[in-house]
């Protein structure tokens, strides 16, 4: 299983509960609304940052993360490529993106005793 984790960090003219809002509500259906996205997505989880943590820690200048799961790299490429997927996401992320600061990771998960 390939887990693609996406770091994200909002407009500077928005909330953070704007962005998450609009992540949650006018984002994900997008993703959701790709029918091969469908096949090939097993998981798609966005988390969101919280405020208030303790001053003094190295909190990364993140404002969300989305993990999406897929069975192989082959068919993350191939979402992550097609038309559909092109047409539709990469033009809804300036409305609460700063796509210049976005972060992409690919990882195997490797369960420990």
């Amino acid at each position: 299983m390939l887990k693609l984790t996406i770091m994200l960090k909002r407009r500077e003219d928005i909330t953070r509960k704007e962005f998450g809002d609009y992540w949650l509500r006018e984002h994900a259906p997008k993703i959701h609304s790709l029918p091969e996205a469908n096949r090939v997505i097993r998981r798609y989880i966005q988390q969101i940052a919280v405020d208030d943590v303790p001053e003094g820690l190295p909190v990364a200048d993140f404002d969300g993360m989305a993990e999406l799961w897929f069975d192989d790299l082959q068919s993350a490429i191939n979402i992550m490529t097609s038309d559909e997927y092109l047409g539709t996401i990469p033009p809804d992320e300036p409305n609460f993106i700063d796509q210049s600061k976005t972060r992409i990771l690919f990882t195997e998960e490797r369960e420990t005793a």
